[in-house]
């Protein structure tokens, strides 16, 4: 028996209503969209009548929608069968970039640069150089679907694989809507949860940092002096849980030593240059800043004794090193004063994390900083959950709080991973120990720990 046709359903904002007749039955009448006129160049009518308001209303879209689709695979070109599933990607993210597409009552929003970045350089890692992708649209099975998704999901990281997924699933949604594949596969194809789940546990699980690791990060911020560009960087996104793209955009003028407090206002980002999307020359990526969302684009961050100590070291690097600084920014790049870009922080923090002996597992980069800043922070002392959550930014409304007074007392009394560990260590240490620990710090500077 063949599989009955979902044609969907009417957007919200074309939905016909039903009206309810003299003799107790409700009537619907539905339009076409004026791109597929009838032959007298009118517009199509679909009436239905049922017993229920719903049930015209189904029947009535059921046939507008049924109508338009074979209108439009009869005006669609002849397909090139010589095209690939990789080639039909790469229009169609394209085409995402310019206006939203709708399939089978689905909306998928226009991509902006930042996110067709993101989504490009996932496919380009795991998709465009593997077999699947240079099959032809009639190669295509179930099958292969869910191998190509295992073998994804075997090979990479969860974010990966979600990426790649979401890209398939509007990529198949519009090749069934216009008839190309007989079925879309990514509706029940999914990748087999076993196979990730072994690699996770052979790999390791490891979603923060440890205490050790906090230590070793400290440790060699204070002993360095200044000489490495980001340890002080590691130790601020610790202390205060903000994101890696906040950080690049923090300004000199923002930093409240005085009240203890830092204002984040924006954040940068990347995507892709238009110039190098229509042309293929030019710069490829650039870097821009972005406001915060809500109606006061701004939050406060508490700054505790350790993350004014790594603010001074990254500000004494930025008079010594950086001539040329218009922006005003803590953490620049030192040859021109641009925003840094993510690459080069990140290829710093897979180095640092061998030189420093701390063991992560593949992906963990450098937002597990944040990670375990906010993790501590909320399990690990009495701290007020809300003004943690506006802190680091995680809220369910786009309302940011006014700088005011009260808001600072509040910041101010949360407790930071340092200053946990710290108190932690203080409450096992008799006065003695403290000195001897102390000295220990002393002579482990002087003599290079030997």
């Amino acid at each position: 028996m063949a599989k009955k046709t979902d044609y969907g359903i009417w957007e919200d904002e074309r939905k016909p209503q039903a009206k309810k007749r003299s003799d107790g039955k409700w009537e619907c009448v539905a339009k076409a969209s004026a791109q597929f006129p009838m032959p007298n160049g009118g517009i199509k009518r679909f009436k239905r009548i049922a017993d229920s308001k719903q049930e015209a209303e189904v029947l009535a879209w059921t046939a507008r929608n049924k109508y338009e689709r074979e209108q439009r695979l009869g005006l669609e070109v002849k397909v090139d069968k010589s095209k690939t599933l990789g080639v039909y990607m790469r229009e169609h993210l394209l085409e995402r970039m310019k206006r939203p597409m709708r399939y089978e009552g689905k909306t998928y929003a226009v991509l902006t640069g930042n996110t067709y970045k993101g989504y490009t350089q996932a496919l380009e890692a795991c998709f465009y150089k593997s077999q699947f992708a240079g099959l032809q649209l009639h190669m295509i099975s179930m099958a292969r679907v869910v191998n190509f998704l295992n073998t994804t999901a075997k090979e990479r990281n969860r974010s990966m694989l979600r990426l790649v997924t979401v890209c398939l699933n509007s990529l198949f949604a519009e090749l069934y809507y216009k008839g190309l594949i007989e079925e879309n596969y990514m509706l029940n194809a999914k990748a087999d949860i076993q196979v990730e789940e072994k690699k996770r546990e052979t790999v390791g699980e490891k979603e923060t940092l440890t205490d050790e690791d906090i230590r070793k990060i400290y440790e060699a911020f204070r002993e360095d002096e200044g000489r490495h560009r980001y340890y002080g960087a590691y130790v601020l996104m610790i202390e205060t849980g903000i994101r890696q793209q906040e950080l690049f955009a923090i300004r000199l003028k923002n930093i409240d030593k005085e009240n203890g407090v830092l204002l984040i206002t924006s954040a940068i980002s990347e995507r892709y240059s238009q110039t190098w999307l229509e042309t293929g020359q030019g710069k490829k990526i650039e870097v821009y800043e972005k406001e915060l969302k809500g109606k006061e684009p701004k939050r406060l961050v508490k700054l505790s004794r350790f993350a004014i100590e790594a603010i001074e070291q990254l500000e004494k690097q930025v008079r010594k090193y950086c001539k040329y600084n218009p922006k005003g920014l803590l953490l620049p790049v030192y040859k021109n004063g641009e925003f840094l870009y993510a690459s080069a922080f990140e290829a710093m923090w897979n180095a640092d994390c061998r030189r420093l002996g701390i063991v992560r597992p593949k992906g963990f980069g450098p937002h597990k900083l944040r990670h375990t800043g906010v993790t501590m922070m909320e399990t690990r002392a009495e701290n007020n959950t809300m003004a943690i959550s506006q802190m680091v930014g995680h809220k369910s409304e786009a309302v940011h709080r006014l700088y005011t007074h009260q808001e600072i007392q509040a910041v101010r009394s949360i407790a930071t991973p340092m200053e946990i560990i710290d108190a932690d260590r203080s409450g096992e240490m008799s006065e003695e120990d403290k000195e001897l620990y102390e000295m220990y710090l002393k002579l482990k500077k002087k003599f290079g720990g030997l």
